[in-house]
């Protein structure tokens, strides 16, 4: 049996990789995405308007948390949205986590999502 709840959004862990100056040593971490649930319409359309990945999160993120400042200080979570969507490898990680999280809805879009 599913029991659904009616929820609005819903969150999920994303994993990062951020490339440094030395290829052995990058950046890896993860923080917490909340999405919008959307119906298959209404992911579609935001889908088929957005140009790249931090414009088509500007439709379905919420919000993030979990993102530190370099010297581990608290960043407001303004800040921590625009990190991420200012950040090319953390939109990315962030298009496929949500993508992967709503499969079912994504998965049968004729257009393969920009995550893959």
């Amino acid at each position: 049996m599913l029991k659904l709840v009616e929820s609005k959004t819903f969150k999920a862990v994303v994993d990062v990789v951020i490339p440094t100056t030395d290829p052995n040593k990058p950046i890896r971490g993860n923080f917490t995405a909340e999405f919008k649930h959307m119906g298959r319409e209404a992911l579609d359309t935001a889908f088929e308007q957005s140009n790249d990945d931090a414009e088509f999160l500007r439709e379905v993120l919420v919000g993030v948390d979990g993102i530190v400042g370099p010297g581990g200080e608290t960043l407001s979570p303004e800040v921590q949205m625009t990190t991420v969507l200012d950040s090319p490898t953390m939109a990315a990680a962030t298009v496929r986590v949500f993508f992967k999280q709503v499969a079912g809805v994504a998965g049968k879009n004729s257009r393969p999502s920009r995550s893959r």
